[in-house]
């Protein structure tokens, strides 16, 4: 943490850094913007994926990032998802398509909209803002996307995902 510090403030101030190494260096926040690469940064984070993605989604329509978590799936990530009841029964949701290839998907019904959107990717990195998974927030809406590799954030994440999983039930694969 301090090494973060130190290397911040050089490089907001332009004094010298003792720490030079790479991984220093990485960004600990990435952001993007719709329309614009918001969803590819997303595919992008969930294609990094190594050992699960968590998902907490309001509503879900878009076909690149359901293909990335299916991908993730055949790839050995644990995928794991958590939908809006309400939501998951209109047109063209993702989460029935998720259902249908085997990710396991639940569906929340205990708030009037259940409007989270983020991910815990690797028990290390959050991927929120209010980009929905949408081919409309993709193509026609203003969003964002802010993606943070900290693994204490992670952690509280992770903690609401695992308590909003708890409390919502299983949808099964209509084939």
């Amino acid at each position: 943490m301090i090494r973060k510090m130190v290397l911040t403030l050089a490089l907001l101030t332009g004094a010298p850094c003792l720490f030079h190494s790479v991984t220093a260096l990485a960004a600990p926040v990435r952001v993007a913007f719709s329309p614009g690469n918001a969803e590819s940064v997303i595919v992008d984070a969930i294609s990094d994926a190594k050992t699960s993605v968590l998902m907490a989604a309001y509503s879900f329509t878009s076909r690149p990032i359901a293909q990335a978590l299916l991908e993730a799936q055949k790839r050995g990530v644990h995928v794991y998802v958590v939908g809006d009841a309400e939501q998951a029964g209109k047109r063209y949701s993702s989460f029935t398509y998720l259902a249908n290839h085997h990710i396991n998907v639940r569906l929340n019904s205990d708030f009037q909209s259940m409007h989270n959107k983020f991910m815990v990717i690797d028990n290390a990195i959050v991927q929120t803002g209010s980009f929905n998974y949408t081919a409309a927030a993709t193509k026609k809406n203003a969003e964002n996307v802010v993606v943070i590799d900290d693994r204490q954030t992670a952690e509280k994440f992770g903690s609401y995902w695992k308590a909003l999983y708890n409390t919502s039930a299983p949808l099964a694969p209509r084939y």
